[in-house]
């Protein structure tokens, strides 16, 4: 036997040691399913286009990051901002910016900041 046949035998005991009752019993149904999620208030739009349509002036990683990553994190910061003010969730796109001064004060930055760049603006005008 050798050394990386000891280390698998030694790795192998330790996860048929690490039963729940070896942990402490339930351990394992201790750890209750999450309740269902409701569904965002604001989805990412898929691109109209793939990827790769670009090339070769804008790559597949570089269109991955912005739209898949970049532009994901501006739906889930507005996801969150709506999450506690609901009144996001009514607002038409067309003229939230325009009314943003209706907006609770404490929530206007983040919906100015992060509403425009979650529609198809950004994306629309490149294909």
């Amino acid at each position: 036997m050798n050394r990386r046949d000891l280390v698998k035998l030694a790795v192998g005991g330790l996860a048929v040691g690490a039963t729940p009752r070896a942990l402490g019993g339930d351990a394992w149904a201790q750890a209750a399913a999450p309740a269902a999620a409701k569904p965002p208030a604001f989805v990412l739009p898929p691109l109209a286009y793939p990827y790769e349509a670009l090339e070769p002036h804008i790559d597949v990683a570089t269109m991955r990051l912005h739209h898949g990553t970049h532009h994901a994190g501006y739906v889930r910061n507005l996801n969150a901002i709506a999450d506690k003010n609901p009144v996001v969730t009514r607002l038409a796109m067309d003229n939230t910016l325009a009314e943003i001064g209706k907006l609770p004060a404490d929530i206007r930055d983040g919906v100015r900041n992060n509403w425009a760049v979650t529609g198809t603006i950004p994306f629309s005008g490149i294909s």
